[in-house]
């Protein structure tokens, strides 16, 4: 949240941090904190660019996904699912993700997925 600004530019942020213990609130100034730019065209900067011009990767990137899932819908044994994984993953289930995750971009690749290991991985 933008705490002051100065000619229509900001000078100070109030951040909130969320913590384990609970969040605190922390007032940084304009030159401690990252500016980003999202959708801007590199020829104008001031600009930007409209979110249907971006949207053709979002599509493309959507259709490469289904594609993933139904190949491996149609390829899976019966009865098999994909699991949705909850919001907070507890730690114990991070290194099932990555596998997960290695497996899928594997499929991608057209490379053989990491096969399970008994005990220790090398993912």
């Amino acid at each position: 949240m933008v705490l002051s600004t100065c000619n229509s530019r900001p000078t100070a942020y109030r951040l909130t941090l969320p913590e384990a213990g609970g969040g605190r609130t922390q007032t940084a100034l304009a030159a401690e904190v990252l500016h980003f730019r999202t959708g801007c065209d590199l020829a104008v900067l001031y600009i930007g660019t409209a979110p249907l011009r971006r949207s053709s990767l979002t599509a493309g990137l959507l259709h490469a996904i289904e594609t993933a899932l139904s190949e491996v819908y149609d390829n899976a044994p019966m009865g098999s699912q994909i699991v949705p994984y909850p919001e907070v993953i507890p730690p114990f289930l991070t290194w099932c993700i990555r596998r997960t995750y290695a497996a899928i971009f594997s499929f991608w690749a057209g490379v053989m997925p990491p096969m399970a290991m008994f005990g220790r991985s090398l993912l």
